[in-house]
């Protein structure tokens, strides 16, 4: 008995509790609706230009941990407040917390900027330069710490 192939281009979706059926090429557009890129598309000029920088520092810090990981030491200064000694050492895994806090920084300016679209323009500006300052001053943190180490 052969089975039979989904030919149906239609999908199931429920809007606001009503079922309705879309073309099956709308699938991955309402997946691409649910991802931060798509908030990003939102955005004016400028503040794209400032949300891509913020994302480019956090690909770049992962990309460098991953270069650097096998060199690195089982344990790496990461807690420059602790007293001088063991407390200051942490676990190599421990690095990528850094692109994590630059992630959550980005993703909370990135909703705050959505709920703010019909405030002033400098109020979202300015949210996603502090947010790209905070990165900025983890991403020399990272980079300090390798290059104490190597």
């Amino acid at each position: 008995m052969k089975k039979h192939k989904n030919t149906n281009p239609l999908i199931q979706v429920y809007k606001k509790g009503i079922l309705t059926y879309l073309p099956a090429q709308f699938k991955w557009q309402r997946l691409y609706k649910q991802t931060l890129l798509f908030e990003a598309d939102k955005l004016n000029q400028t503040n794209k230009y400032l949300f891509f920088a913020n994302l480019g520092l956090i690909i770049v810090s992962v990309f460098l941990i991953l270069f650097f990981y096998l060199v690195l030491p089982p344990v790496v200064p990461l807690f420059y407040s602790a007293p001088w000694g063991e407390a200051q050492l942490a676990s190599k895994d421990f690095l990528f917390i850094i692109p994590f806090l630059m992630l959550v920084i980005t993703s909370i300016a990135l909703m705050i900027s959505r709920q703010l679209a019909f405030a002033d323009e400098v109020i979202i500006r300015s949210l996603f330069g502090s947010g790209l300052l905070f990165n900025l001053i983890l991403f020399i943190t990272l980079i300090k710490i390798i290059w104490l180490i190597i």
